[in-house]
């Protein structure tokens, strides 16, 4: 069985630059989960991030969050 974990890009306009900020997000420690509860998971987040972004004054210029595969033996 293949399992994947989860990935993320948020992009936010920094106030104190005045210019798009990104960076990526892993879950941490990183699970891995079959594809359809990452999925389920990888929506979940979204919606947190943006929601917390949004109450702490932070406007999400971008957010993605997807499921990528990864080794069954390893943490990677």
């Amino acid at each position: 069985m293949k399992l994947f974990a989860i990935f993320g890009l948020i992009c936010f306009l920094d106030p104190d630059i005045g210019d798009k900020r990104c960076f990526n997000y892993w879950e941490d420690p990183v699970v891995k989960y079959s594809l359809e509860k990452c999925a389920d998971r990888a929506k979940t987040i979204g919606d947190q991030i943006n929601k917390e972004f949004s109450e702490n004054g932070f406007a999400i210029e971008e957010i993605s969050v997807w499921c990528i595969p990864v080794d069954k033996s390893t943490g990677s």
